[in-house]
């Protein structure tokens, strides 16, 4: 297991067919597994982690203090507007510029098994790591305007 100190540079979104992910990019490169143009998984140098979003999203809100009032409103304008708005990169992009995270990371083999979040046995299919955030210290200016959001929500 190794921890990894990184600065985030952006929070972007993109689709693998019939999946959405998100790609958050470092100020600085480590390890990793990349995939080349013949679709093998190569160890090299990378400065992103690719997120599942509930997993980015869980992440973030048990570690940014306020972070979750700001997420509950938006995802009740989502609801009360038919999904018109809600919670997602662009929301995590401007909490998470310029954030410090620690990382840590975990080596996986090829055929070493997982059992998924519905329980599920199953075994990776090529080497990698596996990534928690451990720690998020945000900006003073975003913690600033997520404990203003907490005190309008005492206005009476």
């Amino acid at each position: 297991m190794s921890v990894i100190n990184v600065v985030v540079k952006a929070v972007r979104v993109y689709s693998t067919g019939d999946n959405v992910r998100y790609r958050v990019q470092f100020d600085s490169p480590f390890q990793g597994y990349a995939k080349d143009m013949n679709g093998d998984y190569n160890l090299t140098e990378i400065d992103y982690v690719d997120f599942v979003p509930s997993v980015l999203i869980a992440q973030c809100l048990n570690i940014v203090e306020g972070l979750d009032i700001m997420y509950t409103k938006k995802k009740e304008a989502g609801l009360r507007s038919n999904g018109v708005t809600g919670f997602g990169a662009a929301e995590l992009q401007a909490v998470l510029r310029n954030a410090k995270m620690q990382l840590e990371r975990r080596h996986f083999s090829t055929g070493e098994e997982y059992v998924t979040s519905d329980g599920e046995v199953r075994a990776h299919e090529h080497d990698g790591y596996s990534t928690s955030i451990v720690d998020i210290r945000v900006t003073e200016r975003v913690q600033a305007k997520l404990d203003e959001l907490l005190d309008k929500m005492f206005e009476i």
